[in-house]
Order: C-alpha cells, then sequence, then structure tokens
C-alpha cells in the first residue's frame, strides 16, 4: 500500500495577463495538475502567486476562480504563503491582496511561519534579515 502525500506543493506560479489567453492557460494547467496528481489532502502555493504586487483585476478574479475550484470543487485545503510578489508593498507588515480570497479551514493566507502537522516549516517572505532570522529560530524550536 502506498503512502498518502500530505501535500502537493506548487511554487512561483506569477499569475498574469500579459498575453492574451496566458491566465487562462495558466489556471487550466495548475488545475490539471492537482487532477493529476490527487494522493494528498491539501495544497501549499510556496508564494510569487501574483506576477506583480499589484494584481490586476483580471488576475484577481482568476485566482479567486482557482481557489474556489481547487477548495470546493477537488475539496481540498489550501495554504498560500505569502512570496514578495504577494506583498502589496515592500514591508514585513503582511499587507496582501490574497487576503481577498481566505476562507475558513478552506483556503489560508500564511503571512507568518506555518508548521505542517508533520512538522515541516513553511516561512514567507520577509525583507527584513532579523525578521528571516527570528522566524527561522521559531520554526526550529517547533521542530
Amino acid at each position: 500500500m502506498s503512502k498518502i502525500a500530505d501535500y502537493l506543493v506548487i511554487g512561483d506560479i506569477h499569475l498574469h495577463d500579459k498575453f492574451p489567453g496566458y491566465l487562462d492557460h495558466q489556471v487550466e494547467t495548475i488545475k490539471s495538475i492537482v487532477e493529476n496528481n490527487d494522493n494528498h489532502t491539501d495544497i501549499v502555493f510556496l508564494g510569487d502567486v501574483f506576477h506583480k504586487r499589484c494584481p490586476t483585476p483580471k488576475e484577481l478574479l482568476a485566482t479567486q476562480e482557482l481557489f474556489q475550484y481547487l477548495s470546493l470543487n477537488a475539496n481540498h485545503k489550501i495554504h498560500v504563503i505569502m512570496g514578495n510578489h504577494d506583498a502589496q508593498f515592500k514591508a514585513d507588515d503582511g499587507t496582501t491582496s490574497l487576503s481577498l480570497f481566505e476562507e475558513e479551514d478552506r483556503v489560508i493566507i500564511h503571512n507568518h511561519p506555518f508548521i505542517s502537522n508533520k512538522g515541516t516549516s513553511f516561512i514567507p517572505h520577509y525583507e527584513n534579515e532579523d525578521t528571516i532570522i527570528a522566524n527561522l529560530a521559531k520554526c526550529k524550536n517547533n521542530s
């Protein structure tokens, strides 16, 4: 019997609508990846969901559609670790457009370290080196 993985980890999807049809293709590709790797319980996006700090309305709507599909239709919990392109500003205040998509127990946006039930640490992007070091220390103490 094969062991079921806890997470499907997807990094740096950089959703953008610079070229006609490209954004739709990105969303469909991610859906296909999830459908073809359905041996996990949760999905973790490792930051940089957006290509730039201020996503367009079309990019926001595509993100909403993707997260709704994955959490409702495919029945997965979504964890999004904030990347530097997801932050609204070059600050460590956690302000991000991703917060628009947060849904209790379905889509969780992490702008602070997230430690999985197996002890894997996921750390969001921080600009300040002292903040990075402090959060690495917290993860080490929790393992």
